[in-house]
């Protein structure tokens, strides 16, 4: 009977084999799920996040004006053409996505206002400061105000990206610089919504500024004439043309300009010089000749000033050396440029640059 009894305990053993490798063989126990998705990044206001993020500051960015001597504008203040925005942000993902350079995120950011015809401008962030060091996570970007704002109010736009990650693209963000209401979201970077100028909405509980309505660059600002000599191939300015100045020729002038501040800002403008409104009578003439617009000026070195600025020397030359950049050759007038008003006129242009188009032309 023990035998018996081995024999079949063997056989069972057996049978359960067979049928394990028969469902091996098969190989038909498995599940698999749809690719794994992570969440979307999402930005904060560095001024209202500390230690860990809390969700209900998701959304939001930081708000600060520069004027041109580098001070943070008051919030009571309203910004001017010129003056500089700056916007900074935490970016943050929970499945700890980043966002690698050239940042992603960062070059996402564009300022906006309503031009005269009422329609948003989207403008490009013009530079994009990283983190001061390793334990900083703040991104600033900085957008200097154009002229076209001028009147208008400002607005930003701005999408999370990250590197990796599914999805790694957030809402994009759109609100005014000026408000502390939260600010509009698109889940689609592309709506043609993002452009309708938003009337109300804001920041979203980060720092702000109160009236973003900017202010013309000729808000407050001044220019002044003075007089200059040239000495070792450079302009030397010397006293300011005063109310009682006589013009006189062959002498040097050099123009200036200063903001509400009295800072320097000479270099964010483009210059035009004029003969105007000649008093024909104090030189003997009968009648009045036409104006010279546009007159050729000295492209030199001013001291003063680390770069060459364009247009702000004038030369008042003799009788055949007069000239304007609009002429082929030299101006026939009867005294040249005396018995005219010397004109010279300030346009905007933002930064300067040293180099200046009518080189190597003057009236030497």
């Amino acid at each position: 009977m023990k035998y018996i009894k081995i024999k079949k305990i063997a056989f069972g053993m057996l049978f359960v084999n067979y049928f394990f490798n028969m469902a091996s063989a098969n190989d038909n126990v498995k599940l698999i799920t749809d690719h794994i998705k992570g969440r979307a990044p999402l930005v904060f206001a560095p001024s209202i996040v500390s230690g860990e993020i809390a969700k209900n500051y998701e959304k939001s960015v930081d708000i600060a004006v520069y004027t041109s001597d580098g001070n943070e504008l008051a919030k009571d203040k309203r910004p001017k053409v010129g003056d500089t925005v700056e916007l900074s942000y935490y970016l943050h993902d929970q499945d700890g996505d980043n966002d690698r350079f050239p940042h992603y995120t960062a070059a996402s950011v564009m300022f906006g206002y309503l031009d005269s015809n009422y329609k948003t401008t989207w403008e490009k962030a013009e530079k994009i400061i990283q983190p001061s060091n390793v334990n900083s996570r703040a991104i600033k970007v900085r957008w200097d105000i154009s002229q076209g704002a001028a009147g208008s109010r400002l607005i930003y736009r701005i999408t999370p990206i990250t590197l990796y990650g599914d999805p790694r693209i957030g809402d994009t963000l759109v609100g005014l610089i000026d408000s502390s209401k939260p600010p509009r979201s698109f889940g689609d970077p592309n709506d043609p919504g993002i452009s309708s100028f938003p009337f109300t909405d804001g920041t979203g509980g980060g720092k702000s500024i109160q009236n973003s309505k900017v202010r013309d660059i000729d808000d407050g600002s001044k220019i002044m004439l003075y007089h200059a000599t040239l000495e070792n191939g450079q302009i030397n300015v010397g006293n300011q043309f005063g109310d009682n100045d006589i013009p006189k020729v062959s002498n040097y002038y050099v123009v200036k300009v200063v903001d509400e501040n009295n800072v320097d800002v000479t270099d964010k403008y483009n210059y035009v010089w004029s003969l105007v409104n000649q008093a024909f009578g104090s030189i003997g003439a009968n009648s009045a000749e036409q104006d010279v617009i546009n007159l050729v000026t000295e492209d030199i070195d001013v001291s003063g000033y680390q770069n060459r600025i364009c247009d702000i020397v004038y030369k008042i030359p003799v009788n055949s050396k007069l000239k304007s950049k609009d002429s082929v050759g030299w101006l026939n007038r009867i005294a040249g440029a005396q018995g005219y008003h010397l004109k010279v006129e300030a346009t905007y242009k933002g930064n300067g640059s040293a180099q200046c188009p009518y080189q190597g032309q003057s009236n030497n």
